[in-house]
């Protein structure tokens, strides 16, 4: 059943307790494949994994692959991301249908947003903030907000024309250590401080959806694994394993490496 898989990894960096260097060798181990039908994957800071399926439905599993709860969506559209910055309180966002559910720690419903009433239209996207508040994006007018369940301002709504002189299409938003990471295919990472205010900006071209982690960026392209490092600046790259299909999403979690592929969920220990 457990399989040994070979990976090299090019130049030096440190992710999460893996520490590699140039033409060093580590091997992968499989520890658990799930032949599930999912689309959307990401892991939360408590180690769980949580996969989205095509009929919408959530499921939830421990870092060894065991199912812990699941979720079933009854609206009609998409659910197009997850965010799970607060385990407790997972946000699920329906991008076609412009609304945003929030779930408890079991995954049970707990509230329903029309992001409609924030003036929000067209390409919106969002992301669960430290202090239970909702960053609101929304591409079509330039302007990042940041709401309450009631639909508040709690801070002050900016327009990011003041700011930038292009237009931002988010493909992900992240909030960690108080900064919102935002990622643009075209002009790569913006980061905003707790008040929506610019701060700083990186050249990532062709930037999508990523995992930060150790101040770290890591993105999938194709079956390779990018690491950008915030800091230092130096870039890293991981063969993923070829046999495991075409690959939709990667996690780091821990010392284990999370894959979602048109073959289902692997999960990898990397000791």
């Amino acid at each position: 059943m457990f399989q040994r898989l070979s990976v090299y990894f090019i130049f030096v960096f440190c992710v999460s307790g893996i520490t590699t260097s140039a033409a060093q060798e580590n091997a992968l181990t499989l520890i658990k494949h799930l032949p599930i039908e999912g689309r959307l994957m990401t892991t939360d800071d408590l180690g769980n994994i949580y996969v989205v399926k095509n009929d919408n439905t959530l499921f939830r599993y421990n870092e060894d692959g065991d199912s812990t709860g699941l979720y079933r969506s009854v609206l009609s559209g998409e659910m197009s991301s997850i965010d799970v910055r607060n385990p407790l309180m997972p946000m699920l966002f329906f991008s076609q249908l412009n609304k945003v559910v929030l779930l408890d720690r079991m995954l049970s419903r707990k509230n329903e947003l029309d992001l409609t009433k924030t003036q929000a239209y067209g390409n919106v996207n969002v992301a669960m903030s430290a202090d239970g508040q909702i960053w609101v994006f929304d591409a079509f007018n330039s302007r990042l907000r940041k709401v309450n369940e009631a639909y508040e301002d709690m801070i002050e709504p900016n327009d990011l024309r003041q700011q930038i002189n292009h237009t931002i299409a988010p493909v992900q938003m992240t909030e960690s250590d108080r900064l919102l990471y935002v990622s643009d295919s075209t002009y790569g990472l913006y980061v905003f401080d707790n008040y929506g205010s610019l701060a700083q900006q990186f050249s990532f071209v062709g930037l999508g959806k990523f995992q930060l982690l150790n101040h770290q960026i890591i993105t999938l392209n194709g079956n390779e694994l990018n690491i950008y490092n915030l800091q230092s600046h130096p870039e890293g790259r991981l063969n993923l394993p070829q046999d495991a299909g075409t690959i939709l999403s990667v996690r780091i979690l821990k010392r284990k490496l999370i894959l979602l592929s048109d073959k289902g969920l692997f999960i990898y220990n990397t000791r």
